[in-house]
């Protein structure tokens, strides 16, 4: 079973998280760079997903300008 949870996470923790699930997903996987430079973009969203034993699980990136959103990635484990 899958959960969300809201959480207060720093850009180092969902950089960690979005980086082991972007390795196992993708043959050419963001890098950690890359990942935090778009979780510290203005109007970038960042949806994490953990399993009950709290992993991480998967994520939805995107951005957010004005009255238009952009997703850029989802992946899940």
């Amino acid at each position: 079973m899958i959960l969300t949870k809201k959480d207060k996470l720093s850009p180092e923790e969902i950089t960690e998280s979005v980086a082991a699930i972007e390795n196992e997903c993708f043959s050419v996987p963001w890098t950690k760079r890359s990942i935090k430079s778009q979780i510290l973009t203005e109007g970038s969203v960042f949806l994490l997903v953990r399993a009950d034993d709290g992993k991480a699980a998967g994520y939805i990136c995107g951005q957010c300008v004005a009255d238009e959103c952009e997703l850029y990635r989802i992946a899940v484990l």
